[in-house]
């Protein structure tokens, strides 16, 4: 949610990206339905203002559920994704026009997951502000039990990224700063790192366990 993002950044924490196809938006799995633990929303909350501790939540029409299965266990809701307010990251607070019209089909399918994923990382750092540059980084999910985006199948593939990676969140930088420009919206254009597929791929990520997880020497005394 937007607000988390916004609360990882100011404190300084990373945001890791899954390079799952479903986790990033690109399935058809993830078109139909929005997922909420009921300890989560606290329905059962007696006072409405106590029921959605996200603001993201607080419109979703709860009085229309899908039917989650049998096993109470479970404790999962669902909804339609159509009692979503908003549009999420498509327009009109994205641009609408193709940045991708100079490449060939074959290519763009291959590149499919690749585009989602640099769609992310645009959209983090349009919500957290310039210092969201420094708090993406790599959370892959190659484990092997993933749905892996084709571009980067696997977790060596992604040296091979680099230049695609770059190329293709400089184009949706340059359209969304000139959609800002062009529907006078009230916010900061965004300015891409030339350094970034760098600290996305390592420096983010080595620093923050550099500043958080280094062991400090202790010194014992004795009476």
């Amino acid at each position: 949610y937007d607000e988390e993002i916004r609360l990882i950044v100011d404190s300084g924490g990373l945001i890791g990206l899954s390079f799952d196809d479903r986790i990033l938006g690109n399935s058809a799995f993830t078109e139909s339905t929005e997922r909420f633990s009921r300890r989560e929303v606290n329905l059962g909350a007696p006072d409405p203002l106590d029921r959605f501790p996200l603001p993201s939540l607080a419109h979703i029409d709860f009085a229309n559920p899908i039917p989650a299965g049998s096993d109470p266990a479970i404790h999962r809701v669902e909804f339609p994704r159509t009692n979503r307010p908003h549009p999420g990251i498509h327009e009109p607070n994205y641009p609408g026009n193709a940045i991708m019209n100079s490449e060939d089909s074959d290519f763009l399918k291959r590149q499919k997951g690749l585009l989602s994923l640099c769609q992310n990382v645009v959209h983090i750092v349009r919500r957290g502000g310039p210092e969201a540059w420094n708090c993406v980084c790599i959370g892959s999910d190659f484990d092997g039990l993933m749905d892996a985006i084709d571009a980067v199948p696997n977790a060596a593939a992604v040296a091979n990224m680099c230049q695609n990676f770059t190329n293709f969140t400089v184009r949706m930088i340059n359209a969304l700063n000139q959609h800002i420009r062009d529907n006078n919206l009230p916010e900061p254009l965004l300015t891409f790192p030339v350094d970034f597929y760098d600290r996305f791929v390592f420096d983010n990520a080595h620093k923050f366990l550099r500043t958080h997880f280094t062991r400090q020497p202790v010194l014992l005394v004795e009476n």
